[in-house]
């Protein structure tokens, strides 16, 4: 839900937000809509230094190091090609989209300004309820949804968009013109809503919830596979009598239990590292939970996560996807320019840009030719490396360097620091298999340096960023949480296969607490909830429902009426009546 809407806590609690993590001290008194937070308070006081305690030398090192930050092929080498599939480094963008909006007030000042804390505001909670796709319901953003049966009916369907028209040669078959897909745009030169035959190339905006789903082809197609799962359940529930509004919502909840279930049942156990999985279904991140009631209590995810593990995406994202047979090679910067924020972007996309997700999911039903997402670690791809496109224009500023920079602008502590403090916490989980002392092992100096296994397959790009490093040693001691979390995955995290402990540990506290805060009739709480769900628990079996021709309407109902049905025995839903 987003904030300020008619039902959201900032509507109903003026005086402020009512629950989350505890603010930072350091910016104690300031207004709700703009306080800090961390996992840990206490470390408010300790942000991590300027290089020689100056913003200009630090600038200086930030960019030899980011300029460094290069990698050659996307799967390391041919035999030893990342374990997670490259559709999950997308949905975890969705997911982070769906859990913060954050704007920083002050940007405007520029980036070589003083750093004063720039305050940060949320436009949604720090919820898992996809409040990105469904926005504020059909009542208060009645322009995402279709047009009801009736004069006083309920909207009950997402509108949705249509591609353009096919540019590259070759016969698409009937499935994948099925599958082919847009979100729906508008024209804002007055020709109204774009179809097959009404092309803006600049100004075709995206009606949804939340225009950074748009940001790149891949993540405006995940959102637009999303709207048509939607559909697609309501069309079977209508058709087997259900009323639009009740059809509405007990889809909207169906999807939304599985949309979590999948998050902790398929993507978060690719990524985390086990032991720290393990304890998602214990009592241990109870401790880090939102304490509802107290004063000085703030809502949001942490920092850590927004700007630490939350951009651990940058580093998984390939240079080249296969984005279907028709474009079997589509390099990264074509793919980021179809968007509306790119002022040439040629929108809708045409139909042969539709993806096929089987290059991206491994699917249980369909035949998969699925690419593996990079190996986590500061050896970025090329394209996204020197990418300058999300960020403020006229700029020399890379993605690597504003990842890196935003930890000090946010005065968030040191890599080396935090994983002290994390290892107060978890250190037990570990014994003697990462050290021989036991705990987690805190990485500075050569650890810093580049690995053996990646040094190995990019000697060349390894030295470059060797030098860099070595010619800014306070780096290495005094890390910004971005690249120690990226190194860490490569040392400690299976060479990048996964995250390292301190990463995982605040995409854990991050993950539950977002589950926790997910506030609506009849969603599931705690993780050990989600294995008991009757919703669909993978990433793969949801987009299925989208897939022409996979799920017959029979089966797809039956999934929804069991659903329906455990959720009205366990009391959770109101209006889950008779199916």
């Amino acid at each position: 839900m987003r904030q300020g809407a008619p039902g959201s806590s900032q509507m109903s609690n003026p005086a402020g937000p009512r629950r989350g993590y505890e603010l930072n001290p350091a910016l104690a008194g300031q207004p709700a809509e703009s306080i800090e937070r961390l996992i840990f308070p206490n470390l408010a006081d300790k942000p991590i230094p300027f290089i020689d305690g100056s913003i200009e030398a630090t600038h200086a090192a930030l960019h030899a190091i980011s300029a460094a930050m290069v990698g050659g092929t996307d799967d390391m080498c041919l035999e030893n090609p990342g374990p997670i599939p490259a559709g999950y480094t997308y949905f975890s963008q969705f997911v982070f989209h769906d859990m913060a909006f954050t704007r920083l007030e002050n940007r405007n000042h520029g980036y070589t300004a003083r750093v004063a804390s720039p305050h940060i505001a949320s436009d949604c909670t720090a919820a898992l309820d996809l409040d990105t796709l469904y926005g504020s319901g059909p009542v208060f953003e009645p322009m995402l949804y279709k047009a009801p049966d009736s004069r006083f009916g309920h909207r009950c369907e997402f509108v949705t968009g249509m591609p353009g028209e096919q540019i590259l040669p070759g016969e698409m078959t009937e499935t994948e013109r099925a599958n082919a897909r847009d979100l729906p745009r508008i024209a804002l030169d007055g020709c109204g809503a774009t179809s097959a035959r009404s092309r803006n190339p600049r100004y075709s905006q995206p009606v949804v919830a939340d225009a950074r789903n748009d940001h790149h082809l891949i993540l405006a197609q995940m959102h637009a596979t999303f709207l048509k799962v939607h559909n697609r359940i309501v069309g079977v529930l209508r058709a087997n009598g259900a009323e639009p509004q009740e059809a509405f919502e007990i889809t909207r909840a169906f999807v939304g239990s599985s949309y979590r279930k999948a998050i902790f049942l398929d993507y978060l156990p690719r990524i985390l590292h086990p032991a720290i999985y393990r304890e998602l279904f214990g009592r241990r991140f109870d401790a880090y939970l939102p304490r509802r009631g107290q004063p000085g209590v703030a809502l949001g995810i942490p920092l850590e996560f927004t700007f630490g593990t939350g951009r651990l995406g940058h580093a998984m994202s390939r240079s080249v996807y296969r984005v279907n047979r028709f474009r079997p090679e589509a390099p990264l910067p074509e793919i980021i320019n179809l968007s509306s924020e790119a002022p040439d972007a040629k929108l809708p996309v045409s139909a042969d840009w539709y993806i096929d997700w089987t290059n991206f999911f491994e699917f249980s039903t369909l035949a998969s030719k699925v690419q593996s997402a990079r190996r986590i670690s500061p050896f970025m791809s090329s394209a996204m490396a020197q990418d300058t496109t999300t960020i403020l224009a006229d700029t020399d500023r890379s993605i690597g360097f504003m990842d890196m920079w935003r930890c000090y602008e946010r005065r968030l502590p040191s890599g080396q620091t935090l994983a002290r403090r994390i290892n107060r916490e978890i250190g037990d989980l570990f014994g003697t298999e990462l050290t021989p002392k036991g705990g987690i092992p805190i990485l500075e100096k050569a650890a810093m340096l580049p690995s053996d296994a990646f040094a190995a397959v990019y000697p060349a790009d390894a030295e470059r960023l060797r030098a860099a490093l070595v010619a800014a040693p306070e780096f290495l001691v005094h890390t910004p949480l971005f690249y120690y979390l990226a190194q860490e995955a490569a040392v400690l995290g299976e060479e990048g296969g996964r995250l390292g402990p301190v990463g995982s540990f605040i995409l854990a506290v991050a993950a539950r607490q977002a589950l926790a805060e997910t506030d609506e009739p009849g969603v599931e709480t705690t993780p050990h909830d989600l294995r008991h769900s009757a919703g669909i628990g993978t990433v793969p079996g949801i987009i299925e429902i989208a897939e022409a021709g996979v799920m017959t309407d029979e089966h797809l109902y039956d999934l929804v009426s069991t659903f329906a049905g455990q959720m009205r025995r366990a009391g959770r839903h109101h209006r889950f009546g008779p199916v």
